[in-house]
């Protein structure tokens, strides 16, 4: 059966949606195929009205919405933000953090709410890297510990946002790493704490440009380079400071841990409560919203090499298979080795809503057929 099946792209902050489309129509499953054979379907890589965004409107006729969420809102305030603009007859799916603080999923009558983490989304901004890369070991570090300690090069702060929580925790860091080994953390960006302790790597005006782009990375065309200089930046360190802008509770895990993951630094992590879900917790350092047992942990490390490598580089990779299975899988190059899980689910809603939009639009009456009918049913009547 050919293929009659296209996620139309919108565009949006988010950058990735074209690739996150592609891939979803791609190589559509047979079991698939009928339910969403001529489906209307939109992607759009924010929550915002596309009709104020040049796209006309469409009227009464109804569409199945695809909203990705990359930013750390709930999935139930974007669904009151978008029920203003969507149709009497559209359904959504959206794709990102959980619906509230309760409930990471939902599946409703004209609305689906999946959790699917910006970890794993960001991919779709990734030319080079893949999903894949999170399993096995790290990359290996051009340097022993004992070489970053001796070029101060133990741990790296790089954030666009002078958030409150983070910087007060960069203070902590670096008061007690110092009292321990006469170090100082790095900060590479324009954040370097209240009281502004770490050394400071980089020309403070080249750090705006380049900061400024990166803070602004989804919306821009070349964010797969951006990121890579992320990679680079980070690659010489033996920790990098990974916290996410807020603590939360609905699954909100940016791209943050990830570039540190794949520069083959450890993270030091404080946001999300689900990041064990999707992580493997010995793969990092967790705050807990406390800095204290992190730097006495790190500590321990710096004295053990061993320890650290053992840390740095876990044999199964930092995601286990199941998370690979669960958060990753609508990527093409997991579906070798992995399955398509994850797609699958994302389909399955889409096929869902498509089916039941279906199944409510008024049947179309030939009326060449109806007369013919209503002739039939008088001449029955005469002859009687």
């Amino acid at each position: 059966m050919k293929q009659n099946f296209k996620i139309q792209d919108l565009g949006g902050l988010f950058k990735g949606t074209s690739v996150l489309a592609d891939a979803l129509a791609q190589d559509l499953p047979e079991d698939l195929q009928d339910n969403l054979a001529g489906c209307n379907v939109y992607m759009r890589g924010d929550w915002a009205n596309p009709r104020r965004h040049g796209v006309a409107d469409w009227g009464e006729e109804g569409r199945i919405w695809i909203l990705v969420n990359g930013e750390h809102f709930w999935g139930d305030a974007i669904h009151q933000t978008s029920l203003k603009w969507l149709g009497p007859n559209d359904r959504v799916i959206y794709l990102g953090n959980w619906y509230n603080e309760s409930v990471a999923e939902v599946a409703a009558d004209r609305m689906s709410s999946l959790w699917v983490p910006y970890a794993s989304l960001y991919f779709a901004d990734r030319r080079d890297r893949t999903p894949l890369d999170l399993l096995g070991q790290r990359p290996a570090s051009s340097s022993s510990v004992q070489q970053s300690l001796d070029a101060e090069r133990i741990v790296a702060y790089l954030h666009h946002h002078c958030e409150d929580h983070r910087e007060t925790a960069w203070d902590a860091l670096n008061e007690e790493l110092y009292s321990r080994t006469g170090h100082h953390g790095s900060a590479l960006g324009r954040c370097n704490g209240k009281k502004h302790l770490g050394k400071q790597m980089r020309n403070l005006s080249q750090v705006d440009n380049e900061i400024d782009m990166l803070g602004n990375v989804r919306q821009i065309s070349q964010a797969d380079k951006t990121y890579d200089a992320v990679e680079h930046m980070y690659k010489d360190y033996l920790f990098a400071l990974t916290m996410e802008n807020e603590g939360n509770k609905v699954g909100y895990i940016s791209e943050k841990i990830v570039n540190a993951y794949l520069a083959g630094t450890v993270p030091i992590y404080d946001g999300a409560s689900q990041i064990d879900t999707v992580f493997r917790p010995e793969s990092f350092l967790h705050v807990k919203g406390s800095m204290a047992s992190s730097i006495d942990h790190l500590a321990n490390l710096l004295r053990d090499s061993s320890a650290y490598e053992r840390l740095r580089r876990p044999v199964d990779g930092v995601v286990s298979d199941k998370s690979i299975r669960d958060f990753f899988s609508w990527h093409p190059a997991v579906w070798p080795t992995h399955g398509d899980h994850l797609r699958r689910r994302i389909l399955g809603e889409l096929s869902k809503h498509c089916s039941e939009m279906q199944s409510q639009r008024p049947t179309e009456i030939d009326p060449t057929s109806s007369i013919s009918h209503v002739a039939d049913w008088l001449l029955q009547e005469v002859s009687e």
